[in-house]
């Protein structure tokens, strides 16, 4: 496993100072709080807890259908907030709820802004569709599930597109530095030479720009066309704890994740600005 020199100064682009946890039942929040607390010493970090209140499922012939209640309960979230400050104690742990109604991407946004939150952390699980579109999001998700807890982060899976994804590499650098890690590279190569051409240029950049900083990555390059499916299935065969990605509207990774997976998805632009 290849280290990465003691020399490199590699950009903060997840700080982590200010971490959102969207609120909705708290037994998925307060998993997050223990995996935020787990990568981040909470002595350093504020969280911020903001939602509405608890699921509630209905029985359909064809699915289940889930509606949610539409009044925030602030006293459930501030019960939450009261535990993890017992749980951790000295740990900086704040509360903003929506005054009436379900919080929407505008509500998000102004948090964000507002208290200069550096992540977004989301739990996998049945809550997940009653969140407005993480993908708009300006800052990076991190989505996780019950099965990371006491997962330490060994392999770091990057997948490379047609450009080189900045922000991920220097991320990947980040995580692999902080807990010894191996980033490992993969492309999907289709039936389209173009497009083929364009991903193998940008994986073999990424592949230089990793060696320049000090980390030799292992790498793989596949062939077909079901990226998403491709992705985790190679996920799974090298045992990754951490996959990098952009965050995406439609198709997303996170989509098709298991809930009792241990691989976390990082979603984040995909240039430093």
């Amino acid at each position: 496993m290849s280290g990465i020199g003691l020399g490199l100064k590699v950009h903060p682009v997840v700080p982590c100072k200010n971490i959102l946890i969207p609120v909705h039942t708290p037994e998925h929040a307060f998993i997050a709080v223990e995996r935020a607390f787990e990568l981040y010493p909470f002595a350093d970090t504020t969280l911020y807890l903001s939602g509405t209140g608890y699921v509630q499922r209905k029985w359909s012939l064809l699915k289940w259908r889930k509606t949610v209640t539409a009044v925030p309960d602030h006293s459930m979230i501030n019960k939450l907030a009261a535990k993890i400050r017992s749980v951790y104690p000295g740990s900086r742990v704040l509360v903003e709820t929506p005054a009436n109604e379900q919080p929407d991407e505008s509500y998000y946004w102004q948090l964000i802004t507002r208290h200069h939150i550096d992540l977004v952390l989301l739990v996998k699980g049945e809550t997940e569709n009653m969140l407005p579109s993480y993908a708009s999001f300006p800052v990076p998700v991190l989505v996780i599930t019950p099965g990371c807890l006491n997962h330490p982060i060994r392999s770091i899976l990057l997948p490379v597109h047609g450009f080189v994804p900045d922000t991920q590499v220097h991320a990947s650098l980040m995580f692999a530095k902080k807990f010894n890690a191996q980033i490992y590279l993969v492309t999907i190569l289709g039936s389209d030479e173009t497009h083929s051409k364009q991903h193998v240029d940008a994986f073999y950049l990424t592949y230089k720009l990793l060696m320049e900083y000090g980390h030799t990555p292992y790498y793989k390059i596949l062939q077909g066309s079901h990226d998403t499916e491709m992705i985790l299935r190679y996920a799974d065969q090298v045992k990754a704890d951490l996959l990098l990605t952009s965050p995406e509207r439609k198709g997303s990774v996170t989509d098709l994740l298991h809930p009792l997976s241990a691989l976390q998805v990082l979603m984040l632009k995909p240039h430093i600005k």
